[in-house]
């Protein structure tokens, strides 16, 4: 069973709403006789990929006698299947839909991002008659976050936790308040078609329409701070920066109170590091050993010094084959595996970098006084997907949002033309509105163009960055 991420919608005081399992794309067949209470035997328009053990939502999610029953003997191909007792009647064509887990676990901690919360009460049941369950912490159990795990009662099988929920509520940015703020203000409802993971979707195609009308709101200009190691040429970018292959997400690179380094495109870059002669830690290294094994010596020199992380370290033979020094001395720390290790590099104050596949690299690479220094990164971030009801939006607007989910619940219903369009102009005008107020601190600077000649070719770096 795979381990479904459940998501809590909301805290307000010691009431804890807790989302349903996913739904959307289960397996679904309708009733094709009535179902009175306490009746096991069902008849459905077609069985197929429903098994025995598994759970069952009779009626539409929400709906007053909606219930959880488990199917309880071995299916045959078919419209006939067996289940546990229901509690109320059903009619004729009403919904049957698989959900995987039947109950559910609070639990709590003082702490974000614990990974082994308390459990804070006993196991309930998923309330299906709502478009949520509902857990009221009692006064000597309310703490400070808040984790959730669906339960699969006859596998006896979990779900992962899911993200902590704090005590003190929901931003108005948080992906889960932008669905009740909508939901409240518009009057709308969770059903078959306006569905949570509709809105889930929806909220992250609204993002992304955000950053097709400006890739650099003011909200996305941020400053990574990386610590820059001695003899360490390249760093790993920021995960969300919007373009880790080229410098156009680039702002400016600098240590504190010292000028900016400019950037290098890749050719300029491979010439200025031409004669560079380095590797990487295929394994680690502690201060006892005698070895270094690396990625690959080819270039090495048959014996010498190696530098990695400010260590020098002396070896008497290498062995090219196996990619092995020998003969080590002078560990001072240890080291571990893809740690950069060179022979031949530049150190000093980084005044060159460039960007290479997830990584900024620098020229000179840093040497004894840069080592343990901070190397301020300023970027423009990418909007990411909110992938839980508490993960927020950068964009500090979530009223843009609601009116943008008003306009595709239009679609979704197929409302007529007019209302349609209606409500698209409304969003787009508040956003062309928020475009205009939005400050944009944006600059792009250009360096004069420093021209390098080769005995093969005239080139030149535009050394542009912004």
């Amino acid at each position: 069973m795979a381990l479904e991420k459940p998501s809590i919608k909301e805290v307000k005081s010691n009431v804890v709403r807790i989302a349903h399992p996913y739904l959307s794309g289960n397996k679904t067949t309708y009733l094709t006789a009535e179902l009175d209470a306490t009746g096991i035997a069902i008849t459905v328009k077609d069985n197929t990929d429903f098994a025995d053990d598994d759970y069952i939502i009779l009626g539409e999610v929400g709906g007053q006698m909606t219930e959880i029953v488990k199917v309880n003997a071995a299916v045959t191909p078919g419209t006939a299947m067996t289940t546990t007792a229901c509690v109320f009647d059903h009619p004729i064509g009403e919904k049957v839909t698989y959900i995987r887990y039947n109950q559910l676990q609070l639990y709590g901690s003082a702490t974000t991002g614990d990974t082994s919360p308390s459990a804070i009460g006993s196991l309930v049941g998923i309330d299906v008659k709502s478009n949520y369950t509902e857990i009221l912490v009692d006064t000597a159990d309310i703490e400070s976050y808040y984790y959730v795990r669906y339960y699969n009662e006859d596998a006896t099988e979990y779900s992962s936790y899911s993200e902590s929920a704090s005590a003190g509520g929901l931003s108005n940015q948080a992906r889960g308040e932008i669905k009740n703020e909508f939901l409240s203000i518009y009057n709308e409802k969770i059903d078959d078609l306006i569905t949570d993971d509709w809105l889930n979707r929806s909220i992250n195609r609204w993002q992304r329409e955000l950053s097709k009308r400006r890739n650099q709101w003011s909200v996305l200009r941020y400053t990574d701070i990386i610590e820059t190691t001695q003899d360490t040429q390249a760093y790993s970018l920021p995960s969300d920066i919007q373009d880790e292959n080229t410098e156009e997400a680039i702002v400016s690179v600098k240590y504190y109170n010292e000028p900016e380094i400019k950037y290098a495109d890749e050719e300029l870059f491979q010439k200025l590091t031409f004669d560079h002669i380095g590797s990487t830690l295929y394994t680690d290294i502690g201060l006892a050993d005698i070895t270094v094994v690396l990625d690959n010596t080819n270039d090495f020199a048959d014996s010498g010094t190696i530098y990695v992380e400010g260590d020098e370290i002396a070896y008497t033979a290498n062995t090219r084959s196996t990619n092995t020094l020998s003969g080590v001395t002078g560990i001072t720390a240890t080291h571990t595996a893809d740690d950069e290790v060179w022979q031949v590099r530049n150190t000093g104050s980084p005044v060159r970098f460039t960007i290479d596949s997830d990584y900024i690299k620098l020229y000179p690479m840093p040497g004894s006084v840069e080592a343990d220094k901070n190397l301020y990164l300023e970027y423009w971030r990418k909007f990411t997907d909110l992938d839980d009801d508490q993960d927020e939006t950068l964009f500090k607007y979530p009223e843009n949002c609601y009116l943008y989910l008003n306009w595709q619940v239009a679609i979704r219903r197929k409302l007529s033309e007019d209302i349609i369009m209606a409500r698209k102009a409304q969003w787009q005008i508040d956003l062309e509105q928020l475009v205009a107020e939005d400050p944009d601190f944006r600059e792009i600077r250009i360096q004069p163009m420093n021209f390098y000649k080769t005995n093969n070719s005239n080139f030149y770096s535009s050394n542009r960055y912004v």
